[in-house]
């Protein structure tokens, strides 16, 4: 008979390495981020704590960006979150590029509660609960200073949690390969819940052989089991004078000044080219165009919509037109692109009546993915 036994995490996995700092024992003050459970025990799924603080969740105020998005859409009813910040936690609070966990708290009557997410605030993990009926009152009750609750991941935390780590752990040694390889820096990478697509970014595209022998050297280094393990070491404050923080502080304001003015200029500088680029599409028009650009801009959706305002004013308003973004009354017909573009080319977008808007993530070459545009584009009727 085989005993297939659950796996373990080594016991020098968490390694101290500085020898003043050292786990807090008092439970009644919270263990900081860096030796909380879930990081000394990345396997461990449930223990038992103490409620250090319960407050409730006070709303952030929505940022321009959130606003629009908000604006003209059905709002759903605002459900009430109680703040608890306990003395150790196995539910690991978003940071280091890694999304929160999720899990469940068992408080001491029995009752089962709902986290929906964890977040660090001055160095200590916040779980955020919902107030069941929006009773927040009775939430605060159950949450009483100095009780002992149960904190558990559950089964979907546990498999997000999995996810999580797995995918985190495999970017690091990816990027180490990238490098290592072929000298090529990881310029930013995106760990997303699952079923979003998580990506590393390079300075260019890799060819298919490049790719295929990176993949085979981290398979041969996940195959070896290598065991790996974290260290943490306390920060070291150092002092500095009052001329210098008064300098430090005037420096900071004049980087905030500069990022705001460069913030203007580039997106003055998209007008324009929007504004070019949509008079080129219009005189070189013809029966089906299709346009790929690979602008490294922080809002790709804002520079689309640009292009397709300053298209409509330049257009002939005497000829008829299908735009990927924008197109023309017919309904009908931007649906049908929509949906060959997201099974054809595995992108993520949609959108309502004669407006579409997607993403799509990876590495795109006119050869393969432009190919597939055109075919797309080609496939539907012109009236």
């Amino acid at each position: 008979m085989t005993v297939v036994l659950p796996p373990t995490t080594p016991l020098d996995y968490h390694r101290i390495v500085s020898p003043t700092l050292q786990i807090p024992t008092d439970t009644q003050k919270p263990i900081p981020v860096g030796l909380l459970a879930c990081q000394r025990n990345p396997l461990l799924r449930e223990l038992v704590s103490q409620v250090i603080s319960c407050t409730v969740s006070q709303s952030q105020p929505l940022s321009a960006a959130e606003k629009r998005a908000r604006k003209g859409k059905e709002q759903t009813p605002k459900v009430a979150l109680i703040e608890v910040i306990l003395h150790d936690t196995v539910l690991f609070p978003e940071g280091g590029g890694q999304p929160h966990d999720i899990g469940v708290f068992t408080t001491s009557d029995g009752e089962l509660w709902d986290v929906v997410d964890v977040k660090r605030h001055g160095g200590h993990a916040v779980h955020y609960v919902p107030a069941k009926g929006n009773d927040v009152d009775d939430a605060l009750k159950s949450f009483v200073i100095g009780s002992n609750i149960g904190i558990a991941l559950g089964d979907k935390g546990l498999q997000r949690r999995l996810d999580h780590m797995s995918v985190h752990t495999s970017q690091h040694l990816l990027s180490a390969v990238i490098e290592s390889q072929l000298k090529l820096p990881t310029l930013s990478w995106s760990l997303t819940a699952y079923p979003t697509p998580s990506y590393v970014e390079v300075p260019r595209a890799m060819t298919v052989e490049e790719i295929s022998s990176v993949q085979e050297e981290c398979n041969r280094y996940v195959f070896e089991g290598r065991q790996i393990h974290v260290e943490v070491e306390e920060l070291v404050l150092e002092p500095v004078t009052t001329a210098e923080a008064s300098r430090s502080s005037e420096r900071v304001q004049q980087v905030v000044d500069d990022r705001r003015k460069t913030t203007k200029r580039v997106d003055d500088l998209e007008n324009e080219l929007a504004a070019a680029i949509a008079h080129e599409l219009a005189a070189g028009a013809r029966t089906i165009l299709h346009r790929h650009r690979v602008d490294d801009t922080g809002n790709a959706i804002g520079f689309l919509s640009s292009i397709a305002t300053a298209y409509a004013t330049a257009a002939d308003p005497a000829k008829p037109y299908l735009l990927v973004l924008s197109s023309s009354p017919d309904e009908k017909k931007v649906k049908q692109v929509g949906d060959a573009v997201k099974a054809k080319l595995n992108a993520k977008g949609g959108g309502k009546g004669t407006k579409w808007s997607g993403k799509f993530t990876g590495v795109w070459k006119n050869s393969r993915e432009g190919g597939i545009m055109e075919d797309v584009l080609a496939g539907i009727s012109v009236e």
